[in-house]
């Protein structure tokens, strides 16, 4: 803020201050402050759409040694470099539940969830897997937004639980920011290429413009594609298979969703592998996936984005 005013003077600043960044975005939105500074900024938020960003820091936990202390700092990185992967993570993961229950106890917005919920509910998409973010195996459910839940179930000692009402829901598993929303999406945790089936042997896949497309309703933003292909029909369908069924019956040139779910799909099914080729045109181009809290569960949303913050989309995509 200083650098702000040393830059532009003659500009009067007020300052306003806000407990949490929530309540800060909110403010923003209904115009009663015309700019924020934020120590922390979630890159998935919805605000986005909204509103400019004129430049974000993100800062990244390291080991430090003493520069004096050459064999310590050789022996340790030697140990990072050839430690297994997978005791990496097992490791990342033992000490990101136990930091997070030290860091969190005692706060007012863990005091509140504890005494708000005695579960927290979360809704998924119609589809019955969603890989690599959800499937089931022997009853339960798996994937890479279960780890993650996991992980805040046992952090915030409450269970998680899935159930198919949305309007019920305390988190959405698979959120993609958009206007006007009542939700607020958290840091992402996956980030989806975007796919492109059709029928095997007809349109070559170059250009879309002028044809009619099949897309899932509320996982791309109608707006994002009609800016990138031009002249397009599109028609809307709530699940993949539907989508599939319709591409199948030629009702529609091409079917658009998130690659891998699209890939899962069509590839673990041979009659459908025969008929059905999907490929990515939009290869410079990843929609990233978050979790979303409704504007009203304000210290829920809170303590899930302090949590995510140990998260990266590379480690989850491994």
């Amino acid at each position: 803020i200083k650098e702000i005013e040393e830059r532009n003077k003659g500009l009067k600043i007020h300052k306003i201050a806000y407990n949490d960044q929530n309540q800060a975005i909110i403010a923003l939105k209904n115009n009663k402050v015309d700019a924020l500074v934020l120590k922390d900024w979630n890159e998935s938020n919805h605000i986005e759409r909204n509103f400019r960003i004129i430049s974000s820091a993100k800062f990244k936990e390291k080991i430090g040694v003493s520069e004096n202390k050459i064999a310590l700092y050789d022996k340790i990185k030697a140990y990072f470099i050839n430690l297994e992967k997978k005791i990496l993570l097992a490791s990342i993961r033992k000490n990101r539940i136990e930091f997070y229950k030290y860091l969190l106890k005692d706060t007012p917005n863990y005091e509140v969830i504890k005494t708000k919920y005695s579960d927290i509910k979360v809704v998924l998409l119609d589809e019955e897997y969603f890989l690599p973010i959800y499937y089931r195996e022997n009853g339960y459910y798996k994937g890479i937004v279960f780890e993650i839940l996991k992980d805040i179930e046992k952090i915030l000692e409450i269970p998680t639980n899935v159930i198919y009402e949305k309007e019920l829901a305390n988190i959405l598993g698979i959120y993609i920011p958009r206007k006007n929303d009542i939700y607020f999406g958290t840091k992402p945790y996956y980030k989806a290429k975007i796919g492109v089936a059709k029928i095997k042997n007809d349109l070559k896949v170059s250009n879309l413009d002028n044809s009619t497309i099949i897309i899932i309703k509320e996982r791309l933003e109608k707006s994002f594609l009609e800016k990138n292909i031009k002249g397009a029909k599109f028609i809307d369908v709530t699940t993949i298979d539907e989508g599939i069924e319709k591409l199948l019956n030629k009702e529609g040139d091409y079917l658009i969703c998130y690659l891998e779910p699209l890939r899962a799909i069509v590839y673990n099914n041979k009659n459908l592998q025969e008929k059905i080729t999907v490929t990515n045109i939009f290869n410079d181009i990843e929609i990233g996936i978050s979790l979303g809290v409704k504007e009203s569960n304000s210290e829920l949303y809170n303590v899930i984005c302090s949590v995510l913050e140990s998260y990266n989309i590379i480690e989850n995509q491994q």
